[in-house]
């Protein structure tokens, strides 16, 4: 029985410690071409959630424009009383 040589790759993102390990093809190459590829998704799924954290930050809390949660405004028709200024 001959056996290969371990062509697993493990691939750690040292900024964030994202650890990637992938030996599903035969070559140690194709495997760190494809542990590249998973830890470069991951990483764009981190900084998407990072992004969504900072828009939350900046909006707050906001308010959903329904029925009643809108500002409330006067209509009618303006005084019809004396005039502010009397020309005397």
């Amino acid at each position: 029985m001959h056996l290969l040589p371990c062509a697993a790759v493990r691939v750690i993102h040292l900024p964030t410690g994202l650890a990637v390990r992938h030996a599903r093809e035969r070559t140690q190459e194709a495997n760190r071409k494809a542990a590249m590829a998973v830890l470069k998704s991951k990483l764009l799924v981190v900084l998407e959630e990072q992004q969504a954290a900072r828009l939350a930050e900046i909006r707050g809390d906001v308010v959903k424009a329904e029925w009643g949660q809108q500002v409330r405004v006067a209509v009618g028709r303006p005084r019809a009383g004396g005039a502010l200024h009397s020309a005397a």
